[in-house]
C-alpha cells in the first residue's frame, strides 16, 4: 500500500495540504479523513476545545503527525535555563 508522506511545508499548496476530505492519497492509496486541530498542535486538549474556528486548521493525519513531531522537536530543543536553584 502506498502511504502519503507530507514533506515539511507544502510547496504546491502555498503552505496548505492539498489533500481533500474523502479523497484518495493515490490511485492505490487510502482514503483521506481531514481533522480540525489548532495551528499550534502542542495546544492542550482542554484549551483546544475552546478555540474559535479561525484558530483551527484542517489537517490530514499525515500532515498533522509530521507537524506535531516538528513542533515537539522545536519545543524540546529550546529548554529554558534553570533559575539557579541548585547553584552554589
Amino acid at each position: 500500500m502506498l502511504v502519503h508522506r507530507a514533506p515539511g511545508p507544502h510547496k504546491k499548496g502555498e503552505g496548505r495540504c492539498e489533500a481533500e476530505h474523502d479523497g484518495w492519497t493515490s490511485k492505490h492509496g487510502r482514503r483521506v479523513r481531514l481533522v480540525a486541530a489548532p495551528a499550534d498542535l502542542l495546544t492542550p486538549a482542554r484549551v483546544a476545545v475552546t478555540l474559535s474556528a479561525e484558530e483551527l486548521r484542517a489537517w490530514c493525519p499525515d500532515c498533522c503527525d509530521h507537524a506535531r513531531r516538528a513542533q515537539s522537536k522545536t519545543a524540546t530543543s529550546a529548554v529554558p535555563e534553570q533559575d539557579g536553584l541548585f547553584e552554589l
